[in-house]
């Protein structure tokens, strides 16, 4: 299963640089998400392949939704969340993209999401809860007391189906086991401004965590002029 998710991880990574490539403020939400569309039909992957959030400017922080008319403006947020089906298993990732460059705000809080995701690859190991990597995900979001939120889990399981156990969220005790693949996926959000999220997937071990898709994080790959 490690072997296929990685298959379909390097497909998403071509994915992600497509749109460093092409999108450019002026253009819809739905024309830059035809174009991913179109590449991935050409790749062989039908509609029921693959699932996307794509959410520009203040729709970033409502954390989930689809392409829409919306016209991507100067200095807006792009947040791309994309699972794809790659014979029998998924993948799940995200990336948030920035269109100029990003406000001191926006990029603090992407370098606090930054560490978020350390603190919770550092906690992943065989035999920790769901809820601890979570308390450890979004610790270092409350601790910065910068006023976003992130109302949703820290992560979860992949494989068989783009959302399975175990979740690593709140209440959740469900330990975690050498071969599961889960993802972690810390977000910040200012409600009616913008969000940022990332995402990668990971392998649980019985030492910890092993990365499984090696796309850059630093912020200065996604800025797009």
């Amino acid at each position: 299963m490690v072997e296929k998710i990685k298959e379909a991880l390097a497909v998403t990574a071509q994915v992600y640089d497509l749109i460093r490539e092409t999108g450019v403020a002026g253009m819809s939400e739905l024309e830059l998400f035809l174009r991913m569309e179109q590449k991935l039909k050409q790749w062989g992957y039908q509609k029921e392949q693959y699932k996307f959030d794509f959410l520009s400017g203040s729709r970033t922080c409502e954390i989930d939704g689809g392409a829409t008319s919306k016209i991507i403006r100067d200095k807006d947020l792009l947040l791309i969340d994309f699972s794809l089906w790659h014979e029998g298993v998924w993948c799940d990732t995200c990336r948030t993209f920035f269109f100029g460059e990003p406000s001191e705000e926006q990029a603090d809080s992407y370098r606090l999401i930054l560490s978020a995701m350390e603190a919770g690859i550092q906690t992943i190991s065989s035999g920790v809860t769901g809820e601890s990597v979570y308390q450890e995900v979004v610790g270092p979001i409350l601790q910065q007391k910068t006023g976003g939120i992130m109302p949703h889990h820290a992560g979860h399981g992949i494989g068989e189906s783009s959302f399975q156990t175990p979740v690593l969220d709140r209440g959740r005790t469900e330990l975690l086991q050498a071969g599961d693949i889960v993802t972690l996926e810390p977000g910040i959000y200012f409600p009616g401004q913008w969000g940022i999220r990332i995402e990668n997937d990971f392998l649980v071990t019985e030492e910890g965590a092993v990365l499984l898709f090696s796309y850059p994080l630093n912020l200065e790959y996604f800025i797009l002029s």
